[in-house]
């Protein structure tokens, strides 16, 4: 089986509505940039939006496995062989 199955509970992706009450000051004031951004197409603006969280917290993620990886001394190719040829 190619890619990842849903559970059936799993949230439906088709539809989104957003309380605007339910919006802190910053967020509020960050989905109004990204509506006029997109030209008054709130849909559209909320997706940028998904897109840029979404960007922003991958890299934050990376980063932070990044700063706790332990350095690897020596050529990768090197350790890569050596693994190899223990097998």
């Amino acid at each position: 089986m190619a890619g990842v199955e849903e559970s059936p509970t799993a949230y439906d992706h088709r539809e989104l509505a957003v309380d605007p009450s339910r919006l802190s000051p910053r967020a509020a004031k960050a989905l109004a940039d990204y509506i006029e951004e997109a030209g008054g197409d709130g849909s559209a603006a909320l997706a940028l939006a998904l897109d840029d969280a979404a960007e922003t917290r991958r890299r934050r993620m990376i980063a932070h496995f990044a700063a706790i990886s332990p350095v690897v001394g020596g050529d990768s190719t090197d350790i890569i062989r050596a693994d190899r040829d223990a097998r």
